[in-house]
């Protein structure tokens, strides 16, 4: 049974080397499944927390980039999963609905990387203070992270055992910056017209 939302990822192939389905987890999604299959991101400054259960074996992904909106809000649900504390709040929640207990989550935390030198390594920065604090304020098991530096990371999660092999790319480093400059931008449009919506509305 694989469980998916409208924020979930629906990007999934076969993986015809060892038969095994495939789901890319773009930003601003996450993805949840009992499923033997393999979960795969890339991420500059962008966080990744994969969560492993070894009970039920449900396993899910969240990729987010922003800890929170410059205002405080999150923009509706249509918007929310971009920014970490609603990530982690879906994330965790759907996997609580089938059964995981919050006791039994096994966390591992990958990303933060220094890629985009327009955005003077803030938002990296700010990625990480914010995982790390929410983890700790929520009392979660991180069993491993791998957090900073100043390269992409290409993330795999074997849903099967809660194994994740991480990759360090370098010469992606100027494209996934340009990737995440374009969709911080196209986080903040939507976030100023989802503004100006309410303000017509009120």
């Amino acid at each position: 049974m694989t469980r998916k939302l409208q924020e979930m990822s629906l990007h999934s192939y076969c993986d015809h080397v060892d038969k095994t389905v495939v789901t890319k987890v773009l930003p601003g999604e996450f993805y949840i499944t009992n499923q033997p299959q393999k979960m795969v991101t890339t991420l500059g400054s962008c966080i990744a927390v994969c969560v492993y259960d070894p009970k039920t074996q449900w396993c899910g992904m969240n990729h987010f980039m922003l800890p929170h909106s410059n205002n405080g809000e999150w923009a509706g649900n249509n918007l929310s999963t971009r920014y970490g504390n609603y990530a982690m709040e879906h994330l965790l929640n759907e996997l609580m609905k089938v059964g995981v207990q919050k006791h039994d989550m096994q966390l591992k935390i990958y990303g933060g990387g220094n890629v985009n030198e327009s955005m003077n390594n803030t938002v990296s920065e700010s990625n990480i203070q914010f995982i790390k604090s929410y983890c700790n304020m929520e009392n979660l098991k991180v069993e491993e992270e791998d957090l900073g530096g100043n390269l992409s990371r290409r993330i795999v999660f074997e849903t099967k055992n809660g194994h994740v092999i991480v990759n360090y790319i370098s010469d992606l480093e100027s494209q996934m910056a340009k990737q995440e400059q374009a969709y911080k931008q196209h986080i903040e449009q939507e976030l100023k017209q989802y503004e100006y919506e309410i303000f017509k509305q009120v």
